[in-house]
């Protein structure tokens, strides 16, 4: 893909989004969506993020990806009224954080488009966030003095430590898939595991498991006091008019208690 075909992109509004929930491990009930980009090129299909975000970044071109990101999840939320009063997720480039008008211009457009500022859950790169503390600091702060949420997103890859993050203002520790998928419940799994959730406990920052591929594994997050889970034993990504059946669906399970 050229910088040519990624303009166009932009222009022709050519980026799709699907959604995979989380759910509250304990109670199984849903917690919110997190929003995937997906672009839909009209020569080689669906193209994943990791293709293109990087090159969106290295042209400069994030900035304009990013507000038509926002701007179909926030319709999207608005207008599926089935998941209001949970969480949506979207991903942020680590450039994010270094815009310092970006905070007003969300909460702008969160109320042009009827969508609570609480509602929202941004979600940063561990390495982003750092990579310089004071700046991070700065940036999660303003937007939680919107009302909007800060998630940490693939903790647990490298050495960070979730004291390193004490010091910044977030809602939310995401462990990266890879770690639970690779290690299952092996013992070095629940080891990481069970250090990671207890230490973000002692600063009282609640922990999101993503990768969650079997019954166990989730099972095994419940007891050892994880608060939500995100995978494909749960839901895979889906297109946003799937999601009320979906819904429904899960609803009827938890009740039975086939989750």
């Amino acid at each position: 893909m050229t910088q040519a075909d990624l303009v166009a992109a932009i222009e022709k509004k050519q980026f799709r989004l699907v959604f995979q929930p989380k759910i509250d491990c304990i109670t199984r009930k849903l917690t919110g969506f997190e929003a995937l980009v997906r672009w839909d090129h009209p020569d080689q299909g669906m193209i994943m993020p990791d293709q293109f975000i990087p090159l969106s970044e290295s042209l400069g071109l994030i900035g304009q990806v990013t507000e038509q990101i926002i701007l179909l999840a926030l319709e999207w939320y608005a207008k599926t009224p089935e998941i209001h009063g949970t969480t949506i997720s979207i991903n942020l480039s680590d450039q994010t954080i270094l815009d310092p008008n970006f905070a007003t211009w969300l909460s702008q457009t969160c109320e042009a488009a009827g969508v609570p500022e609480e509602s929202i859950l941004l979600e940063f790169s561990v390495r982003a966030s750092l990579k310089d503390l004071p700046t991070s600091r700065s940036a999660f702060s303003k937007l939680q003095g919107f009302g909007f949420g800060v998630s940490i997103d693939h903790f647990g890859l490298g050495d960070e430590t979730v004291e390193q993050l004490a010091v910044l203002p977030i809602s939310e520790l995401k462990v990266d898939k890879t770690l639970s998928i690779s290690g299952g419940l092996s013992l070095e799994y629940r080891s990481k595991i069970e250090s990671i959730v207890a230490a973000a406990h002692a600063k009282s920052v609640p922990v999101v498991v993503e990768g969650i591929e079997d019954r166990d594994t989730l099972q095994y997050l419940r007891a050892v006091g994880c608060e939500g889970a995100q995978g494909y034993y749960i839901a895979c990504p889906m297109g946003g008019d799937l999601v009320p059946e979906w819904l429904a669906a899960h609803n009827e399970s938890r009740e039975k208690h086939l989750l």
